[in-house]
């Protein structure tokens, strides 16, 4: 609910605006957020500031003024832009690049004599990377872009890694409390028992930070995958409390990794045009594991105790071996804008 009253107090994502034409808006948000990180020299009063925009047909130039208020926009690089309180630009592609750029440079050279002469403006300069002069407007991508040829496979094994994950996270915490009642934990060393196994979580973050770029996100994830299948299945063997409780702390902390790096993987596999659509898909089917799993728990449990965990260790070992299927490993990969 508090996120209700938060949401309006963020700021909208520059990459959004610009595709939407709110270059004003975009402006708005770099200004800001150099601005408050201390880097104002980045966006002076009276000053030229350039930003790459894949996804802009055409280079524009926009003029502010002190304040940034005023909006002017010259998409021909004649000069005589009129102000547009909206910030919402209509792209008009030139047939020539060239010599839209070689207009750009002229409206360069006409700002910094207006600067000169203590007119107080800053020019934002938005580079179109893409010379394709054929396109009208920027590509708008989809939700079913996630499973075109290049991510179809990803997609559909990161759903299952993250159904996997978040299944047998939830029922390892679960079951934990009869779990040890079961193994013939005595009664006083329940909770501490209880309290200990959570504090392996911690060891599970540090553990996938430290392994997550010297083997990579998929072997990472695998292992800590396969780790947590063999010890789910060595707590469904009635052994001595002392090694129940051990397996329990291990299977804990190792689904806690895994489930860290599925988070790191993830976003960093899509590029950034339909990042958003593979990571909220993705938890979207994540929360369906996570309303499953109780219910497993319990079904399960009626028939012999030891099922549940069977489960989990089954799970997890698929898990662990979809892992190396994978077809993308992005340690080491840069971020991608919109390679699809």
């Amino acid at each position: 609910m508090q996120y209700l009253f938060l949401f309006p107090l963020l700021p909208e994502s520059p990459r959004y605006q610009l595709m939407k034409g709110n270059a004003y808006g975009a402006f708005k948000t770099f200004r800001r957020a150099a601005w408050m990180n201390c880097r104002r020299e980045n966006f002076p009063i009276g000053g030229r500031v350039v930003l790459s925009a894949a996804l802009l047909p055409q280079e524009v130039a926009l003029t502010f003024d002190k304040m940034g208020e005023t909006l002017g926009h010259d998409d021909n690089g004649d000069g005589d832009g009129d102000d547009d309180p909206s910030g919402k630009l209509v792209f008009s592609p030139s047939d020539d690049h060239a010599s839209s750029s070689s207009a750009s440079s002229r409206e360069s050279k006409s700002e910094a004599g207006s600067g000169d002469s203590g007119r107080g403006e800053t020019t934002l300069v938005i580079t179109a990377s893409n010379n394709d002069s054929d396109s009208d407007s920027p590509q708008q991508y989809r939700f079913y872009h996630i499973f075109n040829r290049k991510f179809a496979l990803t997609t559909s094994l990161l759903w299952i890694l993250w159904f996997t994950c978040v299944l047998v996270y939830y029922g390892v915490i679960w079951i934990l409390l009869p779990f040890l009642q079961w193994a013939g934990t005595p009664e006083a060393l329940v909770y501490p028992s209880i309290i200990a196994i959570s504090v392996s979580e911690i060891g599970g973050l540090f553990l996938s930070a430290v392994i997550i770029n010297p083997l990579g996100r998929k072997k990472s994830m695998g292992l800590l995958l396969v780790v947590t299948a063999v010890t789910s299945g060595g707590m469904a063997i009635r052994l001595h409390w002392l090694l129940s409780v051990a397996l329990a702390f291990i299977a804990r902390g190792a689904i806690m990794g895994a489930f860290c790096i599925i988070y790191a993987y993830t976003p960093e596999v899509y590029p950034t045009a339909i990042r958003s659509f593979g990571v909220g898909s993705s938890s979207a089917v994540a929360r369906l594991a996570g309303m499953v799993s109780p219910f497993s728990f319990a079904l399960l449990a009626a028939w012999w105790f030891g099922m549940p965990l069977l489960l989990y260790a089954a799970t997890g070992m698929l898990g662990g071996l979809l892992c190396m299927l994978l077809p993308i490993e992005t340690a080491g990969r840069s971020l991608t804008s919109a390679d699809t």
